[in-house]
């Protein structure tokens, strides 16, 4: 649903397909290697590109393309790149993998960056990885990122977004993180369906919902997974356009 921003550290693993030989020839040789698998599906938020290295610049570059039917703004997200930074460095840091991978580019004391670009348009932003970046990686020197620090990124990096038209009848005004619980709060236009219909539906609607929390989408088992690491659960929160009536939909930690 959301996270254009976390997806990129689903898919690390795919780089991590070469010896540990720290030679500049063999790294290119095992980006070549992981570039062939390329697009690498990445669910609703898009796909993987490519993975390539760029000899002049000595640097790993991976291109992520996202889907033109996500409503994301590219434009937003460029004033988030040092929260995004900090967010894939910090699950690049608890990651085993992610850090092999860090261990592989510092050895042939290379750089990476990462390029996301919106599908059909020139749109990009880019997030660079220096050389001492990357070895700061692969030494340890960079603090993992909490669950809870993760989440509240995420939820900064939507708001950016909204509000965000979901459908003809919803739209995301924002999302919050209450107390135990990222709540996504939804504006409904009355003049299609009343809040009267949604309260009357409500045990359904959880079911509908519930699906979609379980679909193997790698972007929604992401969030599921950030949010049983912080115990936090997640609501649906919606409020009628005219009367202002609300109802609410919830999922405890262990419902998702």
């Amino acid at each position: 649903m959301k996270k254009i921003i976390f997806v990129t550290i689903l898919m690390l693993t795919s780089l991590v397909l070469y010896s540990c030989d720290s030679s500049k020839k063999e790294l290119q040789a095992g980006i070549e290697s992981a570039n062939k698998e390329c697009p690498m599906d990445l669910g609703m938020i898009g796909e993987i590109s490519s993975i390539e290295f760029d000899k002049d610049a000595d640097e790993v570059i991976m291109t992520m393309t996202i889907s033109k039917d996500m409503p994301l703004k590219m434009s937003a997200l460029k004033k988030l790149k040092n929260t995004l930074k900090r967010a894939m460095m910090g699950n690049w840091a608890k990651s085993e993998d992610g850090l092999k991978l860090m261990d592989e580019i510092a050895k042939a004391d290379s750089k990476m960056t990462i390029v996301m670009r919106t599908e059909n348009t020139d749109e990009n932003i880019k997030i660079k990885i220096s050389k001492d970046e990357v070895k700061d990686l692969a030494e340890g020197k960079i603090d993992p990122i909490s669950p809870r620090d993760l989440l509240e990124i995420m939820i900064t990096s939507t708001n950016a977004q909204c509000p965000m038209q979901i459908d003809e009848v919803t739209i995301l005004s924002s999302v919050s993180l209450e107390g135990t619980n990222v709540v996504y709060n939804y504006s409904l236009d009355e003049d299609v369906v009343t809040m009267d219909v949604i309260e009357q539906n409500k045990i359904s609607i959880k079911s509908n919902l519930k699906q979609a929390l379980s679909t193997p989408d790698p972007t929604m088992k992401q969030m599921i997974g950030v949010c049983k690491g912080a115990n936090t659960g997640i609501s649906y929160r919606y409020v009628g356009n005219t009367t202002g009536n609300v109802c609410v939909i919830k999922f405890s930690p262990s419902e998702l």
